[in-house]
């Protein structure tokens, strides 16, 4: 947009409704930005920026992860001028969010008018999914900014009414088509679908420019390849599993607030200007674009995920939702009504979209995803009160440095013993720290990871009451004290007769017992089909079974391992009871044990 584009936006009153759009718009993006914790992605962007030089920042900041360059360069000089503040880390990207609004009406009044623009600006403006996303210092803001700048400047040169500024379309069209590139893949795949559709939308006068731009594009993007080819060797995000036939229409739920209001009210919409407008022609040629872009987006990211790596989540389709409500809307302008009632349902429209944002999902109140900061907060609190000598911790988080932004205080961080406990040998670990501890209290903490339930029932068997709390999503902190002086189990097992088969009555006595097996296995082959087992067995009937695969205690080619499995049996219930624990494999592969014990505690 130029300059006198701006200055009409300023000062003519058909865009009242659109600046008022955009106050708005920047209230929700700076409001309580920093009231928050830093996300597990963000802390995880800011842990690889602490680097004195930009080869290191580019292979060990950049090529270990799953995104191109372009935001981690851009956090790494700027955290050099505005340091580690939580604001100032997130407000460029509430900015590069709130430009957003702008440029998407621009474009879309290109395509369908002013009132289709309207509602496509109010929509991305106050629908929960590109606010949430305006305020993360991750490349979604400024990737869907680029994007959407892309094709303001690629719907000019289509229209190509204004011959003396094409060259500085061309130009900037370039300029945001390599930006794209360099801020996420899924960008620069709607960078290079936008170039696609050039050979076949754009009028002859502009191809000869086009196929110049696109090599001037791949040229500028080259630097890149060799990022880029070692990011391919991570692979995808398996933890994300195939996306299933539903993704679709969950994904167009979530981006209505996941509020059947929100639907019901775009329904009524659609409804109205299918209804109430006339009968002229209504699939133009940027009907056919937009569905384009953004269903043959969906549809690469979904069968690359389902037939390979999974890549596909609601996030990455942040840089073609837009184009959702520009074509949903694309006939408001006609409907058969005055202005003032077009400018009263958009006032609807806007007011149902503030309603439940604010108030129906309470988004200000209500935690998006899970903490790091409030833990943090919790441990200096905690060590104020009860004194650092007197508490040990352990946190069951994905990196030490995304609490550790939080803590600055030496003997905080010193008094955090463990910092991971997800897998059975870790949980050993706690279960060594709390035989040790001496201190009065103990504080386990985790965030956004698998939290395995057995890690609280040992530390219970040494502090057995919780003193304090600070719980909240997929995370949380709690203070136990200590009730008993030493942990010596009730029971001993050894397998003396080497027969990799434990068996005790299992009495009453035994009432709440945590199981703790350890054992060195050989395997001839690392196999997913042998586990170790522990059973209760009444009679001819088992009613309990509890088992955990020995494969997850081997790593590569190691063919011998230390297992350590702790977990919790239930009460006695019968007196006839019997407990046995054994190795059970349902493998052709060689299995030998040795070391073969466990205690009851």
């Amino acid at each position: 947009m130029s300059v006198t584009s701006y200055k009409k936006l300023l000062f003519s009153t058909e865009y009242i409704p659109l600046l008022a759009i955009i106050a708005v718009a920047a209230f929700l993006r700076f409001y309580n930005l920093s009231g928050t914790s830093l996300s597990n992605d963000e802390l995880s962007a800011i842990s690889r920026l602490r680097f004195d030089n930009f080869n290191d920042l580019i292979w060990k900041g950049v090529a270990i992860d799953g995104h191109p360059a372009g935001v981690q360069v851009f956090l790494y000089f700027f955290t050099k001028i505005a340091g580690f503040n939580d604001f100032l880390l997130r407000a460029p990207f509430a900015w590069w969010g709130l430009f957003t609004v702008i440029v998407c009406f621009a474009w879309c009044k290109l395509w369908f008018g002013k009132w289709p623009a309207y509602f496509t600006a109010s929509s991305v403006a106050f629908l929960q999914f590109p606010i949430f996303y305006s305020q993360l210092a991750r490349p979604y803001s400024p990737g869907l900014l680029f994007c959407m700048l892309i094709l303001y400047h690629f719907t000019r040169l289509i229209i190509n009414k204004n011959q003396e500024r094409r060259w500085l379309y061309w130009l900037r069209y370039i300029a945001f088509s390599v930006l794209c590139c360099y801020v996420h893949y899924f960008s620069f795949m709607f960078a290079m679908l936008v170039a696609l559709s050039g050979f076949f939308i754009l009028p002859k006068s502009e191809k000869r420019s086009h196929i110049i731009a696109c090599i001037v594009i791949a040229l500028l993007c080259l630097p890149h390849l060799p990022v880029y080819t070692a990011q391919m060797q991570i692979g995808g995000l398996m933890w994300l599993g195939k996306p299933g036939l539903d993704f679709l229409p969950r994904y167009l739920f979530y981006v209505a607030n996941q509020s059947w209001l929100v639907v019901a009210a775009a329904l009524i919409l659609i409804l109205l200007s299918v209804i109430y407008t006339s009968r002229k022609k209504y699939f133009n040629r940027f009907h056919a674009f937009g569905l384009y872009l953004f269903l043959l987006t969906f549809i690469i990211g979904f069968l690359k995920s389902y037939f390979g790596k999974p890549v596909l989540q609601f996030s990455v389709l942040i840089f073609v939702f837009p184009l959702l409500p520009a074509l949903l809307f694309s006939r408001m302008g006609k409907l058969k009504v005055s202005e003032a009632v077009k400018y009263a349902i958009l006032g609807i429209w806007c007011t149902v979209l503030l309603f439940s944002h604010i108030i129906e999902k309470k988004y200000y109140s209500t935690e998006q995803y899970a903490q790091f900061k409030p833990l943090a907060v919790a441990i200096k609190n905690w060590n104020n009160t009860y004194g650092h000598n007197n508490i040990q911790y352990a946190v069951n988080i994905y990196n030490p440095k995304y609490i550790q932004y939080y803590l600055q205080d030496a003997d905080d961080t010193a008094s955090i013993k463990l910092y991971r406990c997800n897998n059975s040998i870790l949980l050993d670990s706690l279960f060594h720290i709390i035989q040790q501890s001496n201190t009065l209290f103990f504080g386990y903490g985790w965030s956004n990871i698998q939290n395995p339930p057995q890690a609280e029932e040992i530390i219970r068997l040494k502090y057995g009451d919780t003193k304090a709390q600070s719980l909240h999503f997929d995370s949380g902190i709690k203070l136990y004290e200590k009730t008993r002086k030493d942990l010596i189990p009730r029971l001993v097992l050894k397998d003396s007769a080497n027969k990799n088969l434990l068996e005790i009555p299992y009495i009453p006595a035994l009432k709440n017992a945590l199981l703790r097996v350890e054992a060195e296995v050989t395997l001839t082959e690392i196999s997913p089909e042998i586990d170790i087992v522990a059973s209760i067995h009444s009679g001819e009937n088992i009613t309990y079974w509890s088992a955990n695969p020995v494969n997850s205690y081997f790593e590569g080619e190691q063919k011998k391992a230390r297992i350590v499995w702790i977990t919790k049996l239930p009460d006695a219930t019968a007196p006839d009871e019997t407990l046995k624990i054994y190795f059970w494999n349902r493998s052709t592969a060689g299995l030998h044990v040795s070391n073969y014990a466990a205690q009851l505690y």
